[in-house]
């Protein structure tokens, strides 16, 4: 049961890396707008 935890965790981890990777894109194109 505690792996399971865990492997969600894990994945949990790689989505918000991948959700900030996104937003750090956004703000760069916005930074480049002003």
């Amino acid at each position: 049961a505690l792996q399971g935890v865990i492997q969600l965790n894990n994945d949990a981890i790689l989505n918000i890396q991948k959700e900030a990777g996104k937003l750090r894109e956004m703000l760069k194109q916005v930074q480049h707008d002003n």
